[in-house]
């Protein structure tokens, strides 16, 4: 392979992974922050990690610092 060839691949190579980096991050650079607390469906399933371990809840609630829900195994009229 040429010494130019080589150069142009590198160049379109760099430039293919700056169009799809760009095209994947959809034009947002800055996170993204989640509006004020929200209800997941009572009875969506959701899968925590925590304390080192996975758990899953249901009856799940997204306040902006923390998370909240029953464990799955509880009924959700227990949520009293």
């Amino acid at each position: 392979m040429s010494q130019r060839l080589r150069h142009f691949m590198r160049h379109l190579s760099r430039f293919a992974f700056l169009l799809l980096v760009g095209g994947c991050s959809g034009g947002r650079w800055e996170p993204r922050r989640i509006d004020l607390p929200f209800p997941v469906d009572p009875s969506d399933v959701v899968w925590i990690w925590s304390a080192g371990k996975v758990e899953k809840w249901h009856a799940v609630v997204f306040p902006p610092d923390s998370v909240s829900g029953i464990p799955y195994r509880m009924a959700l009229q227990c949520d009293s």
